[in-house]
């Protein structure tokens, strides 16, 4: 739970959200949820700028260079829902022992809820970031315009030379592109 509180005019707000770490896979390594990316900035951070920390040390600057991500251009977003057809920007974690020497083929697709169709969702790499165990990629992910309903964002990250893959997935609901 978190509750944000106005400090000038005392209102208050209080939202929950469930959330569920996945279980270490099998192999050497394993593919996280994305985070989502908006555009935009001014964030604060929860931690931000206590007494005597600079402005490199902030907990929004640590988060921006972790996640490879524009702090100036880009806010995390929490939404749930997703445009049909619109480009959305992700930043996408990989950790274990095999992250050093795999060389990674990513790929995601949408699986309908009601109708379990699979619907292949184009992505690009932005950016990669390599750091003990761990490699970040910034992704920019084609959502495909589908009807509106809820699916399932399914990512997968397989490692090329030995087949080993790792898969995650986030239910989503995907909505009309709004013009």
């Amino acid at each position: 739970r978190i509750v944000l509180r106005n400090m000038e005019t005392g209102r208050a707000a209080v939202a929950g959200v469930s959330a569920v770490v996945p279980e270490k896979a099998a192999g050497d390594f394993m593919i996280y949820p994305p985070l989502f990316l908006a555009p935009g900035k001014g964030a604060r951070y929860i931690g931000d700028n206590p007494a005597g920390t600079s402005e490199e040390n902030t907990a929004g600057a640590r988060l921006a260079e972790f996640f490879l991500l524009d702090s100036g251009a880009f806010l995390p977003s929490l939404e749930k829902t997703l445009e049909g057809g619109a480009d959305i920007t992700a930043a996408v974690r990989i950790s274990g022992p095999a992250v050093k020497t795999a060389t990674f083929k990513l790929s995601a697709f949408l699986v309908d809820s009601a109708t379990s169709e699979q619907v292949p969702v184009g992505l690009d790499v932005i950016k990669e970031k390599n750091g003990k165990d761990v490699r970040i990629y910034l992704l920019r992910l084609h959502i495909p315009e589908v009807e509106p309903d809820i699916y399932g964002l399914h990512m997968v990250a397989e490692d090329t030379a030995s087949g080993a893959a790792s898969h995650i997935s986030s239910d989503f609901t995907i909505a009309e592109k709004r013009d």
